[in-house]
C-alpha cells in the first residue's frame, strides 16, 4: 500500500510538473511561426550547399528555435497578406539576413498597408520581384497549386500554408516540380513547432491512444476548405510527428 501511495504521488507530481512547464510556454505561441520560418530556412541553406553549421540565435528565442541559418542576404515575397499571410510577413521582416522585398495580395489596399508596416513594397505579382529567392504562399488553398507552381518553375524556394493543396493529385506534382527544380517545398504546419508541443514531446515514448479535441468558433475564413483539411490536419500533422509509425488505414 504504501508503495503504490508513493509511485501514485511521484507521477501526480511528476504531471504536474510537465503541465507547469507547457503551460508557461503557452505565452509563446507565436514563436511557433517563427520556429516554422527558420526550418523552411534551414532547408533552403542545405539546399543551397551551404556550410552546415548552425548559429544559435541570442535571447531567450534560442531554447524554441534551436537555430537560425547564414543564408547571406535573401530576398522574400508573401503572396497573400490575411489573418496568416500578415504575421509571416511580420516575422520575415524582423529575421537577419531577409529583405521582405514584395507583398501581394489581391486586395491592393491590404498589401500597401502591410507593406508601409514591414517595411516593404506592394507588387502585382511575386514574378515581378527582381533576384526572388524566396516566397510565402498564404492565399485561399484552392489557389495554392497554381501560385506555387509558378514560383517553384522559376526556381524559388517556397513555404506552402497548410493545407499544400486541395487535392493529393496537386500535392503530388508540386513535390516532383520542387525535386526537378531542386527548391525547397516547405508546408507551414506551425502546430508541430507549438511551443507547448515542443514541451510536451520529450515525455511522449510510446502512445498507445490518443484522443483529439479541437473545439473553436467559426471565423469566416478558410471557407474554400473543410473542418479537416483546415483544422484536423494540425492534430494529424502532430500525431503523425510524434508517433513512428505508418497510417494503416
Amino acid at each position: 500500500d504504501e508503495l503504490e501511495r508513493r509511485l501514485v504521488r511521484e507521477g501526480r507530481d511528476h504531471g504536474i510538473a510537465v503541465r507547469k512547464r507547457i503551460v508557461e510556454r503557452l505565452d509563446d505561441v507565436s514563436l511557433g511561426g517563427l520556429r516554422l520560418l527558420e526550418v523552411f530556412l534551414v532547408g533552403i541553406r542545405f539546399a543551397l550547399g551551404c556550410r552546415a553549421e548552425h548559429v544559435v540565435p541570442e535571447g531567450d528565442v534560442s531554447e524554441l528555435t534551436g537555430v537560425r541559418p547564414d543564408l547571406g542576404r535573401r530576398a522574400v515575397a508573401v503572396v497573400g497578406v490575411g489573418h496568416l499571410g500578415r504575421h509571416h510577413a511580420r516575422i520575415l521582416s524582423s529575421m537577419p539576413g531577409i529583405t521582405l522585398s514584395g507583398i501581394v495580395d489581391t486586395n491592393r489596399e491590404r498589401a500597401e498597408e502591410l507593406a508601409r508596416e514591414f517595411g516593404s513594397v506592394a507588387v502585382d505579382t511575386a514574378g515581378a520581384i527582381e533576384g526572388l529567392n524566396l516566397a510565402v504562399v498564404a492565399t485561399p488553398t484552392e489557389s495554392h497549386f497554381e501560385i506555387a507552381q509558378g514560383l517553384i518553375a522559376s526556381g524559388v524556394h517556397v513555404l506552402v500554408e497548410k493545407p499544400i493543396t486541395q487535392t493529393l493529385e496537386q500535392a503530388d506534382a508540386l513535390i516532383e516540380a520542387a525535386r526537378g527544380r531542386g527548391v525547397v517545398l516547405a508546408v507551414g504546419h506551425s502546430e508541430r513547432f507549438n511551443p507547448a508541443v515542443i514541451a510536451a514531446r520529450p515525455y511522449i515514448k510510446d502512445p498507445r491512444f490518443i484522443e483529439v479535441h479541437r473545439l473553436g468558433t467559426q471565423v469566416g475564413r478558410s471557407l474554400d476548405i473543410d473542418v479537416v483539411l483546415d483544422l484536423m490536419i494540425h492534430d494529424l500533422d502532430m500525431i503523425l510527428s510524434t508517433v513512428p509509425s505508418e497510417v494503416d488505414s
